[in-house]
């Protein structure tokens, strides 16, 4: 390994990212993959607001990928852990009951701030969009549901085993070539050559 790694804070979000879906589809630590997700948001949401005038998806108020019955429920549920674990200067003796199903709604925001900043799609992240759109239709809007790719809907998957995801992720640059090689205009990449 080099000892100086030159990257763009981009990239670092990136990285952080695809660790932290990496680590959610083996079923890793929750802490760390909350952590992960939360350091790659610090440098996304900032970036978006900066370069694109956009404020995020998911974990604002007029998210449209959250149902309106369930948009209150959704903005408690999100705040308190990424806190927790980034600081303890007010409260070093606190415990915090943390719920790991919150990992996937930071992620999803992660991955669908990185598809409007950047010019190009990360396979690796549209492959966890596809699972959360899968896993999640309670919450989905029907104009969310009809961005399902072709190559997900040919396929039959079960969104509960992860085996099934791991093995896309780690196909990585492979599943380039089965999908088309752009989504809404932007080009295919996979983590492993940004």
């Amino acid at each position: 390994m080099s000892e100086i790694l030159k990257i763009t804070k981009l990239m670092a979000a990136e990285r952080q990212l695809f660790e932290a879906i990496k680590l959610f589809f083996e079923e890793g630590d929750p802490i760390s993959i909350h952590t992960l997700t939360s350091a790659s948001l610090g440098i996304l949401n900032p970036l978006c607001r900066q370069k694109k005038g956009f404020d995020g998806f998911i974990v604002t108020k007029k998210s449209p990928y959250i149902k309106e019955e369930k948009r209150k429920e959704w903005i408690n549920f999100i705040r308190i852990p990424q806190n927790f674990f980034k600081h303890a200067d007010n409260d070093p003796d606190n415990t915090l009951e943390f719920r790991p199903k919150i990992n996937k709604y930071h992620i999803i925001e992660a991955v669908s701030l990185h598809e409007v900043l950047s010019e190009y799609i990360i396979i690796e992240f549209y492959i966890f969009k596809q699972w959360f759109l899968l896993s999640n239709p309670e919450l989905i809007t029907k104009e969310a549901q009809a961005t399902y790719s072709d190559f997900i809907k040919k396929e039959t998957f079960d969104s509960n085993d992860y085996s099934l995801w791991r093995e896309l992720l780690n196909q990585g640059q492979r599943n380039i070539q089965r999908m088309n090689t752009q989504i809404n205009g932007k080009p295919w990449k996979s983590i492993y050559n940004t």
